[in-house]
């Protein structure tokens, strides 16, 4: 049983396309959380301290987020590029195939086989 893996470069594109908006928002998200927390009023000392431990924290938080999705946008375009490469060779590849038999068909076989022309094997021989 064969399994083929169909992948289409261009939906990984658009994924890490998104991922990169996300990070983006990841990285918005972490400015204004930090910012809302910065200028808390400390009431004996106490409240003030705690809330901004608490806007780093999340601004920590918002900002790893915001790497890993980066790290995830890049990885995917990386993949898109590389199936789109290996697709390429393959294609080249059969092409090479496709001429070679082409050139090798007429010397190898007799005349009866093929007629006098390289024509009658290139309709059997698909053009990839």
């Amino acid at each position: 049983m064969s399994r083929f893996i169909r992948v289409d470069p261009d939906t990984l594109r658009r994924y890490s396309g998104e991922f990169r908006g996300m990070a983006g928002s990841y990285r918005r998200l972490a400015k204004e959380w930090q910012a809302a927390t910065d200028d808390a009023p400390s009431y004996e000392g106490q409240f003030g301290p705690e809330v901004r431990a608490i806007g780093e924290e999340g601004r920590a938080r918002f900002t790893r987020d915001a790497e890993s999705c980066h790290a995830l946008a890049a990885y995917l375009a990386e993949k898109a590029e590389a199936f789109e490469a290996a697709d390429l060779e393959t294609q080249e590849g059969m092409a090479r195939i496709h001429t070679a038999l082409l050139d090798w068909w007429p010397v190898s076989t007799p005349r009866s086989w093929t007629g006098s022309s390289r024509r009658s094997i290139s309709c059997l021989l698909p053009h990839w």
